[in-house]
């Protein structure tokens, strides 16, 4: 979307109807209901700023729409609150050749797998249909179940193959996941790179690849890259040490924020360059096993602060009370390049609910001084 231009957009209008794969429109308007139908159908482009005549065939010359700050936003916005489960689509504005002041907005929806989309506080469900003058529906019972039965097949092959990869790390505790949409094979012009460890050394298996190494903490590493469109990572849960609480003088094992920025980061970057080019959402998940009774001692970076007197009470406040946490969010790959601080800040946010902290006003900072601290962005 970022190498779109005016002219490929002048270009497809002439050559595509509206129809199943096309809405256009002169405002934004019903933003909800086409983003969602297209994501329950097959996918396609949503384009604002364009005419259409009483056929919906887009009017050319393009005049496009009065420019107004946060278009991008409101339609970005409005797929992720007003749509259920959320959408996040592409969207690219660009200003009209010839016309001061014009824009058009462009919106790719891919189809997704996780439909049926609802939309009016969860309770329609629209798809398209191959129609000039109304290319978009309710759905029927039939065409819902199907939708349903579609999500819940790749979500049951991902878990699937979760759990191999899982089985062949042969670790008992669980680190960081990322299942994604697509998985390009670029492991081994990223190998040539040597510049990301987690695939310097790697064999091929059954569908995609997998690395085991060693992080500088000693502690062994094992990651896996799966042509279904699944990256995994993990490694042993492990204490970065302990504080003896001067209270109750038991000494109280904690963690700080660099346990869970390094490898969520790691993990975000690797798969960014594997799937470098192509136009999805991805779900970032987290998983975190063997941190129960462990605490977590939070504070900037680049903090100056002398735990020695009172990081046992700190850590022992803010001890973990589950065997396993498990948090995830939604991104655009497009965008993650310039996105992985709120990315990963966004994950740790929910962490650190299991550990009584509420989100603190800097956690994005921190996330951004430990990420720079270990040359991760």
């Amino acid at each position: 979307m970022d190498r779109v231009t005016f002219e490929d957009v002048a270009a497809f209008c002439s050559r595509f109807p509206e129809g199943v794969r096309v809405e256009y429109k002169r405002e934004p308007a019903h933003i909800d209901k086409v983003v969602a139908s297209l994501a329950n159908t097959v996918g396609g482009f949503y384009v604002i700023g364009v005419r259409t005549d009483d056929k919906n065939m887009p009017m050319l010359p393009i005049e496009g729409m009065p420019s107004r700050p946060g278009i991008e936003e409101q339609v970005v916005q409005t797929a992720q609150t007003a749509i259920y489960p959320a959408i996040t689509p592409a969207v690219r504005v660009l200003d009209v050749p010839g016309k001061p002041g014009n824009v058009i907005a462009v919106v790719k929806v891919p189809e997704s797998v996780e439909a049926p989309h609802a939309v009016d506080d969860a309770t329609r469900v629209y798809v398209r249909v191959a129609s000039t003058t109304s290319p978009y529906h309710l759905a029927d019972v039939d065409r819902i179940d199907y939708l349903l039965r579609r999500r819940h097949e790749p979500e049951r092959r991902r878990e699937e193959i979760l759990a191999q990869m899982a089985e062949r790390s042969g670790y008992e505790s669980r680190g960081v996941l990322l299942p994604m949409d697509r998985l390009v094979e670029r492991a081994e012009a990223l190998k040539a790179t040597r510049s990301v460890e987690l695939v310097r050394d790697f064999r091929i298996v059954h569908n995609g690849i997998r690395s085991v190494g060693t992080n500088r903490g000693q502690r062994e590493w094992h990651f896996e890259a799966d042509t279904h469109g699944v990256v995994f990572f993990e490694e042993p849960a492990v204490p970065r040490g302990q504080f003896e609480d001067w209270i109750t003088k038991e000494k109280v094992p904690f963690v700080n924020l660099f346990e869970f920025t390094t490898p969520i980061c790691q993990v975000l970057n690797t798969a960014a360059y594997l799937l470098a080019g192509a136009a999805t959402n991805l779900m970032v998940r987290c998983d975190v096993f063997g941190f129960r009774g462990v605490g977590f001692i939070y504070a900037r970076p680049d903090a100056r602060l002398n735990f020695i007197d009172g990081g046992g009470a700190i850590a022992n406040a803010h001890r973990c009370d589950d065997a396993h946490i498990s948090v995830s969010t939604m991104a655009v790959l497009e965008t993650l390049a310039g996105r992985r601080v709120e990315v990963v800040s966004e994950i740790l946010r929910d962490v650190l609910y299991a550990f009584n902290w509420p989100e603190p006003n800097d956690l994005h900072d921190a996330v951004g001084i430990a990420l720079r601290q270990k040359s991760l962005i």
